[in-house]
C-alpha cells in the first residue's frame, strides 16, 4: 500500500524513530497515526530523546490555584508536542502546581530538590523516572505563584491547549467569576504588555514616539502636523499594549477597564507564559528529509 506522505512527516517529527521505522509502522496499520505511533512503541523503535544537546522547548504551561488565595502557574517543557498531551506528563504538571502551592516552595531548584507529593522521591527522582518512561527530556522551566493579602485574590486561565496560561492579582471581592474568567481570557489571547500606561516603562514610550514621528515626517506630513499625527498614533498603540484599554473578547462593546469598574476590583499584577517562548529550538526539516528518501526533488 502507498505510505500517506503527510503523516509520514508528522510521525517523524512525533517520534523521531527512523525513517523506514515510520514507513513500516504505517503500512502495518493501513496509515492510521496513532495506531502507527502505537506499534513503533511496541517495537521499541521510539528513540530515547535524553541525549547530548537535547533541547526541551515544547511542553504545557498551566495555571492552579487554592480558595482563590494562592495560584501558580508553571511550564514544563518536553521535546515534542506529542509528549506534551501525554496523561502522565499531564498529570505530572498538574501534581508539580500542587506542590508549589501547598510546599510553597521559592524557586526552580527548590521544586526540583521537594518531595514529590507523599512519596520518598524527590521531584527530580520524579522527573527522570518519567523522561525514561517517555523517552523524552522533561524539564522544570518557571513557575510563578501568587498569594493573597486581605481584600485580594488570585485568579488564573489556561487555555484549551494548554500551551498559554495567565495567573494574576485582583484587589477586590471576586463576585462574578465569569467576569474574572473574561479578563484573564484577554490577557491569554491578547499578550498586553502592561495593566495600562502608568505600567508601561517611560524611556520605552519616548522611543517609541520618536520612531513614529520620524516615519509620519517621512511620509510628507509637515512638522507641525506631524506631532499631533505621531502624538494620536501612540496613543492607539498604547491602548492596544494596555488591558485596561483592551475590548473584552466576551463582550465586545466593552473594555477591560469598564469591566473591572463594574464589578468594582482592580488588576494588580499579571504574568503570562506562552510554551517555548524564549528559546532557541532546533528544527528538524522532516519534510525535506521525506521527500528526499522518497525521490521527491
Amino acid at each position: 500500500m502507498q505510505v500517506d506522505k503527510k503523516l509520514l512527516v508528522e510521525l517523524r517529527k512525533a517520534t523521531f524513530a527512523g525513517f523506514k521505522d515510520c514507513q513500516d509502522a504505517l503500512i502495518a496499520t493501513e496509515n492510521n497515526f496513532d495506531e502507527a505511533v502505537k506499534w513503533l512503541k511496541e517495537k521499541g523503535k521510539i528513540k530515547a530523546a535524553k541525549k547530548q544537546g537535547a533541547i526541551a522547548a515544547d511542553g504545557a504551561v498551566q495555571y492552579f490555584g487554592e480558595s482563590h488565595q494562592i495560584g501558580a502557574l508553571i511550564e514544563v517543557n518536553s521535546q515534542t508536542d506529542f509528549v506534551a498531551k501525554n496523561e502522565q506528563f499531564m498529570q505530572a504538571v498538574q501534581d508539580l502546581l500542587k506542590i508549589i502551592t501547598k510546599q510553597k516552595v521559592k524557586t526552580v531548584q527548590d521544586l526540583i530538590n521537594a518531595k514529590f507529593d507523599n512519596s520518598n522521591i524527590s521531584v527530580s527522582e520524579k522527573l527522570t523516572e518519567l523522561t525514561a518512561k517517555l523517552g523524552e527530556k522533561i524539564d522544570v522551566r518557571r513557575f510563578e505563584t501568587i498569594e493573597a493579602g486581605s481584600g485580594e485574590f488570585v485568579a488564573g486561565y489556561t487555555h484549551a491547549n494548554k500551551r498559554i496560561a495567565a495567573i494574576a492579582l485582583f484587589k477586590g471581592k471576586n463576585e462574578n467569576p465569569s467576569e474574572v474568567k473574561s479578563i484573564m481570557m484577554n490577557i491569554v489571547a491578547n499578550n498586553p504588555t502592561a495593566i495600562d500606561k502608568d505600567h508601561l516603562d517611560k524611556a520605552k514610550i519616548d522611543s517609541e514616539y520618536q520612531i513614529i514621528l520620524k516615519k509620519t515626517i517621512e511620509e510628507g506630513k509637515p512638522e507641525n502636523m506631524a506631532e499631533k499625527i505621531a502624538q494620536g498614533r501612540l496613543a492607539k498603540q498604547l491602548d492596544e499594549l494596555c488591558l485596561v484599554n483592551q475590548q473584552s473578547l466576551t463582550t465586545p462593546d466593552k473594555k477591560i477597564i469598564d469591566i473591572l469598574k463594574q464589578n468594582n476590583i482592580e488588576i494588580i499584577k499579571f504574568v503570562r507564559y506562552e510554551v517555548g517562548e524564549g528559546i532557541q529550538k532546533k528544527e528538524d526539516n522532516f519534510v525535506e528529509e521525506v521527500n528526499k528518501q522518497m525521490g521527491i526533488n
